[in-house]
């Protein structure tokens, strides 16, 4: 899971997703901090850099999901 976080966290918190992401679970959570707060973050100019760190993680999700594909199908 990768969550988007903006605004101010006090240093050392941790986030809590029983808390903090209404329950939701994962193996694994890439937190990544994009500019702005809660209210601006997907207004110019943070939208561009949000949208571009959003891109670059589905292209690294692509990439992964097609090197497993190729793995199970036998491919190198």
């Amino acid at each position: 899971m990768t969550v988007f976080l903006s605004g101010d966290l006090p240093a050392g918190t941790p986030l809590d997703p029983l808390r903090h992401l209404d329950g939701l679970e994962a193996r694994e959570m890439d937190v990544v901090r994009v500019p702005g707060v809660t209210d601006t973050m997907m207004q110019e100019p943070h939208a561009r850099v949000l949208a571009a760190l959003v891109q670059e993680r589905l292209e690294a999700a692509d990439q992964e999901a097609g090197d497993h594909r190729g793995a199970i199908a036998g491919f190198p």
